[in-house]
């Protein structure tokens, strides 16, 4: 991850919050990194092909506020937004914590 942002035009990867396993093959991590000088939170969808690990899909989510609680970003893989809520029942939605103590990050899979 950390060296993505360099041939891919990705953000510069500071700080991973975590990776989450979708499926064998597929991963989605949630991270702190910087694009063209602002410091957001983004979620990438990173699959394996031809035995490396490819960034596929990536969002940029912006970072945690109550306003940004109605607000989502998605791409053809995922949707992903904040929510105040510590635990979700919806099956194919995952919740990542960040170092905020009052949001945490959703992602839906598709």
């Amino acid at each position: 991850m950390e060296r993505l942002h360099l041939n891919e035009n990705y953000a510069e990867v500071k700080e991973i919050y975590e990776t989450v396993n979708i499926d064998e093959g597929r991963v989605i991590s949630v991270y702190k990194g910087i694009l063209d000088n602002d410091e957001d939170i983004f979620a990438a969808n990173i699959e394996k092909e031809d035995g490396k690990w490819l960034v596929t899909d990536a969002a940029n989510i912006g970072m945690p506020s109550a306003i940004k609680l109605n607000q989502s970003s998605s791409t053809e893989k995922f949707e992903a937004g904040y929510t105040n809520e510590k635990s979700i029942s919806k099956e194919n939605v995952k919740l990542i914590e960040i170092d905020n103590n009052e949001y945490t990050v959703w992602i839906e899979v598709f």
